[in-house]
């Protein structure tokens, strides 16, 4: 079996030997091309009203059931499963026709389509929740069972032909003799996109939005991934080959950028930590000098005894080439001429290009400018390392109306990178630079942290930490930089082996913060109660209250001058005579106080009386 890689044009996938390449596109049109010559050999349309596009295309090495006459072997034929909607097309490609159409069994989209190896079993996971299991020679669905709660996004079955993992955001591995679940997976937070066996108890997945390659394990109790592959850009496919002779894995993973990484991962040993690349491939040509040097994606790849065979270019007329996956230098770029146009030429045996051959027009870049070059406000003499990391950060700015969308990646990576530097280097000033051009930005900070290697995720954990023990009054911008880090890297967080003590402190500082909410919020509370009665009064007795504080409370006589509150001030002791006698006023009967009342009224004529003759 296979590996499909989904592209932005459509879905592709290599034969099992790296033969033939299977494009599907959206208008629901199969080509199938030559690697080795790079021509187009078959092309399979949908017809009718079965124009839905290519979901999924599998290839599978079939025996003819028919013998030849002259021979007692059987031929083998090679058969590519198309699927299609909620159907599933079985395309003979030796023959050059149409094999079987399965149908009638999903009521949704079909997504991932698997053959079981050396037999005429196919299997299919579609939107609806099932999985059906199909008989390609009969033409009809054997047995239909529920295997997730969301849609089923892609299936494999194992080498044996007796185990089968199905995967939506979780793994289950299912028992085919009697399609009993075996064991269920968790570790990716985004729908998986491949899935591939390499022995009978371990399997490797990735998944949408996603920047680790999970390497899982049966034999084990646990439901986590034993490994992890960890990349600098998100996955989209990848294809792997199991070296006996030296116990290694080796895997080639295609990245949304077209970027080829090459890992070797060792069978015998017990690997908690994220294993890295040893190298990483890019294609780009350059049609004059000087120009801007322009991507070609990588398409597909297929591990060979050769080496690894890959497309790249584009969809509609790859181009094909073997490379060999021992580099030696950890990035390589890989120059090739570009082509003029994507018509298919007439006759003539086109060229293959050799990676392998070494000439001037092979260079090796940086990561930062493998596709774009680093702008720069320094003399054209000078070389780009010899500039400073502070003076590099001003310089990425340089935005051109023109290229608005290509220079918001650049200065993307370009933070990406310098905050990666910063924290590398433990420069403080770098960082705090980086921080500051995403300050209240939160697509700029999304970016940039989609774009920053695994390795900086736990170190910027810590450097948070530490600024927001020193400088409490910046949490708002240090959370969003946590924020973007959890949304992007969280399949990567459950993976690191002893998480909770790198993030010891960070939790700690959650928990110091999440105690004194509760009491903020019921400050809050309480403030807010009173405001409302206070506004509720005012409005109820309207202007009222401010006409009683513009009238004496209390009056007080001293000898011959009587002086209210707000009036001059009275001696000491005249005020608390005064008080003892309004106190003792306040404890007669009701007859008393209209009595007490006539005589503070005819006090009060005095008292304005005098004040008249004061003034």
């Amino acid at each position: 079996t296979d590996t499909c890689v989904h592209m932005a044009g459509g879905v592709c996938a290599f034969s099992c030997c790296g033969q033939f390449l299977a494009v599907g596109q959206l208008d629901g049109e199969v080509k199938v091309w030559e690697a080795a010559s790079g021509k187009l050999q078959q092309r399979f349309s949908p017809g009718g009203a079965r124009a839905s596009p290519a979901k999924c295309v599998v290839w599978n090495r079939q025996p003819d059931a028919t013998p030849h006459k002259h021979k007692k072997r059987k031929a083998n034929h090679l058969l590519l499963a198309v699927a299609r909607g909620n159907e599933v097309v079985v395309w003979n490609v030796t023959k050059g026709e149409q094999q079987a159409l399965l149908s009638s069994a999903h009521s949704d989209v079909v997504n991932a389509v698997a053959w079981r190896p050396g037999s005429q079993v196919l299997y299919s996971g579609s939107s609806d929740q099932h999985v059906a299991e199909w008989s390609v020679a009969k033409g009809e669905c054997v047995t239909m069972w529920k295997a997730d709660k969301h849609s089923v996004h892609c299936v494999c079955c194992s080498g044996e032909g007796t185990q089968l993992a199905t995967a939506g955001r979780s793994i289950k591995l299912w028992n085919l003799e009697d399609h009993t679940l075996l064991k269920k997976f968790t570790g990716h937070a985004t729908p998986v996109r491949t899935l591939s066996f390499v022995s009978q108890s371990l399997f490797l997945s990735c998944a949408q939005n996603d920047r680790v390659v999970n390497i899982w394990s049966g034999d084990k109790q646990a439901s986590t991934a034993a490994a992890s592959l960890t990349c600098e850009e998100e996955v989209m496919s990848f294809d792997i080959a199991a070296v006996e002779s030296e116990q290694v894995l080796q895997v080639a993973v295609i990245s949304d950028e077209g970027n080829l990484s090459l890992f070797k991962f060792p069978l015998t040993n017990h690997v908690t930590a994220p294993v890295s690349a040893h190298s990483t491939v890019q294609f780009v040509s350059i049609t004059q000098k000087g120009d801007t040097p322009s991507p070609l994606p990588v398409l597909a790849t297929r591990l060979t005894p050769a080496g690894v065979s890959l497309a790249h270019t584009s969809s509609l007329r790859p181009r094909f080439e073997t490379i060999d996956f021992h580099q030696s230098e950890r990035r390589v770029c890989l120059v090739r001429e570009p082509r003029g146009g994507l018509l298919l030429g007439r006759g003539g045996k086109k060229k293959v290009e050799k990676a392998g051959s070494e000439d001037a027009s092979v260079t090796l870049l940086g990561p930062g400018n493998m596709t774009l070059p680093a702008p720069s406000s320094q003399p054209a003499n000078r070389m780009l390392e010899d500039v400073p990391m502070s003076d590099r950060l001003p310089a990425g700015e340089t935005v051109q109306p023109e290229r608005q969308r290509q220079s918001r990646s650049v200065a993307a990576a370009s933070l990406s990178h310098l905050l990666a530097q910063g924290l590398h280097s433990g420069d403080r000033k770098l960082i705090e630079e980086v921080f500051s051009k995403g300050r209240s930005n939160k697509p700029v900070v999304m970016a940039t942290v989609k774009k920053l290697p695994l390795q900086s995720i736990i170190p910027l954990f810590r450097h948070v930490v530490d600024e927001l023990q020193r400088c409490a009054g910046r949490a708002g911008e240090y959370t969003l930089w946590v924020s973007a880090v959890l949304q992007a890297h969280s399949a990567y967080l459950m993976t690191v082996p002893h998480l909770l003590d790198s993030l010891s402190g960070f939790y700690q500082l959650l928990d110091a913060r999440l105690a004194t909410f509760s009491k903020l919020c019921r400050v809050q509370g309480k403030l807010g109660l009173l405001l409302a009665q206070g506004a509720h009064e005012e409005a109820g007795s309207g202007g009222g209250a401010m006409a009683a504080l513009s009238t004496p409370l209390l009056s007080l006589t001293a000898g011959e001058s009587t002086v209210g509150m707000y009036g001059t001030e009275s001696p000491d002791e005249d005020w608390d005579d005064d008080l003892g006698s309004a106190s003792e006023g306040t404890d007669q009967s009701g007859g008393e106080e209209s009595d007490q009342s006539e005589e503070g009224s005819e006090e009060d004529m005095e008292t304005g009386s005098q004040q008249g003759e004061l003034t």
